[in-house]
Formats: C-alpha cells, structure tokens, sequence
C-alpha cells in the first residue's frame, strides 16, 4: 500500500499554525494603514473663553481706638477699645475671624507683643505687665487688626492703631492713650 504524504502534510496542525500566522504577519501592514493612530490629540472646534481673576480679602473698615479719656464708655486706665467693621468684599455668609497683634515697646528698646484671634468686631487691650521694670518703662503700643478666613489660607492685610503708655515710674498709675 502506497500513502501520499502530501495530502497529512497541509492538514498537519503545525503547517496549519504556521500559515495562519505567516497570513496575520502579511496582514498587519495592511490593517495598520487603515488605523489613525493618536497620542490623545483632539481635533474639536468647540471652544470657550472667559476670564480668571484672583480674589483679595479686603482689611477692615473703619478702624477706630477709644481710650479711657471718653466718658462715654467704661474703660480702665490700662485699657484701649479698638471696633472696626469687617471687610465689604467679603458675602456676610462667610465666616471671618481677627488676628489681633500688639506690640508694647520701651525706653530700653524691649518689646512685649502678643497675638490672639477673635470673632467679633471689637476688642479691648488691657496692658501687658512681663515685670517691674519693663513696666515702668514702656512708651508706645501698636495694635493690629487682620481679617482671616478660618480654614483657609486668605489673610487681608493687617490695619494698625497706635497709642502711649503713660506712667510715670508707677508713681501716677499705668495710663493706655489712643493717637
């Protein structure tokens, strides 16, 4: 008996792999020219224009110092009343906090200062005492206001009051006056 070996060889399954890949190989040419490939331009003709502006936080308005001298108000010698308004710019849904910053300075060239931060509109300093005679010594106060909105990192700019310290060497009492 006579066997034809032709005939198993194309139908042998390894022939069969090696065609179909020979036939994908001359494929790919093919099929690739037909695909735009695109490193994720976009080609739209819609567009938009507007304008981006930073914001501000605006200081505070109307600051005002009050000192013992009116007879209006119920402040001690060591004390200053210092109101103002809060910022216009700012929607009164918006919470605003005030850092408050003094500074007490001396004859000496020493400074005293302090920082606290409050919700309100106003705030009363009462003089610092740190010591004899640092005490006696002191001349000028200076009194910052800056609008912070908490949780944030928005500041305004700080306003400033100033005044004297009056006190002759404890002899007529510690006595706080608004410039």
């Amino acid at each position: 008996m006579r066997t034809n070996n032709s005939g198993n060889f194309a139908r042998s399954p390894l022939v069969r792999a090696a065609l179909v890949l020979a036939s994908f190989l001359l494929l790919i040419p093919i099929i690739s020219s037909q695909i735009n490939l695109t490193s994720a331009h976009w080609i739209d003709a819609e567009s938009t224009h507007g304008s981006v502006s930073a914001g501000t936080l605006e200081p505070v308005n109307n600051l005002a110092c009050r000192d013992s001298q009116l007879l209006s108000i119920s402040l001690g010698r060591d004390q200053v009343q210092i109101d103002w308004q809060r910022p216009s710019n700012v929607p009164l849904e918006i919470p605003i906090e005030y850092e408050i910053r003094w500074t007490e300075n001396s004859l000496l060239g020493g400074t005293n200062t302090g920082t606290l931060r409050i919700p309100g509109v106003s705030y009363t300093h009462t003089r610092q005492t740190t010591g004899l005679l640092s005490n006696l010594l002191r001349l000028t106060m200076t009194i910052e206001v800056t609008p912070v909105i908490p949780g944030t990192s928005w500041e305004g700019p700080p306003q400033a009051v100033s005044g004297r310290i009056l006190d002759l060497f404890g002899l007529l009492g510690i006595r706080l006056t608004c410039n």
